[in-house]
């Protein structure tokens, strides 16, 4: 490792107290996300990192590691702009719901895969930093629907009664989560009469039975960028 990560690396062990040794490991995770640029974050990240968050990133650094082997890239990864990375490394070591840590690790994985030629987007880190665990499986439920998810003589479509029946979670749960979907533009609600991912909706009445629910092109978008 570098005299710059390695430097980084100490700064963070101080905080964290866990040793040298176990924190170059980490150092390894910041230099595959933020590159060169990992010398200027010594200072900004003694600052904010805490032990109960370097588990977690250790956890996702094996996982994204393991994902780059699997592809056969492994030490060929390219960095993500600092702009990027730092808010990514912040949000990713406070969350603790497996499902959306999969999210976060299957973005890193593929915004430093160099053969995915990937724009990451600010967006994608504001939306994901913003999703409950049930979101998170209501969007991944949603994508796997196939035709299904268009209403017609096959499929009824997804209502929020659906949804909760098919995921077995309370009525207001869901209600509460699609509601927090929509305002982040991932999934649209419309009447069964008309479907357009495209349109954005001017509101979205998730106890109408008649008003469905399906990804919105950003939420596909999303799931795209964090498909391993």
């Amino acid at each position: 490792m570098p005299d710059e990560e390695s430097n980084a690396a100490q700064e963070i062990a101080k905080t964290i107290g866990k040793g040298i040794d176990a924190c170059r490991e980490l150092g390894g995770f910041f230099s595959m996300v933020c590159g060169d640029a990992l010398k200027e974050l010594g200072g900004t990240l003694t600052d904010q990192l805490k032990y109960y968050r370097y588990k977690r990133l250790l956890k996702m650094w094996d996982e994204i590691a393991a994902i780059h082997k699997a592809r056969g890239v492994e030490g060929k990864t390219i960095p993500i702009s600092l702009k990027y990375a730092i808010p990514m490394i912040e949000n990713l070591s406070l969350e603790d719901d497996e499902s959306v840590q999969d999210l976060w690790a299957g973005l890193i994985a593929n915004a430093t895969d160099p053969d995915k030629r990937f724009q990451i987007k600010k967006v994608y880190i504001d939306i994901l930093s913003s999703l409950e665990p049930l979101d998170a499986m209501i969007l991944k439920f949603l994508s796997k629907q196939g035709w299904n998810i268009i209403p017609g003589p096959h499929s009824p479509g997804f209502n929020s009664e659906r949804i909760s029946a098919e995921l077995d979670i309370q009525i207001c749960d869901v209600e509460i989560s699609l509601q927090n979907l929509f305002r982040l533009d991932c999934i649209t609600g419309e009447y069964a009469a008309f479907i357009d991912t495209s349109k954005v909706s001017t509101g979205l009445n998730v106890r109408d039975k008649n008003v469905v629910c399906r990804l919105s092109v950003l939420g596909t978008s999303l799931l795209n960028a964090c498909e391993v």
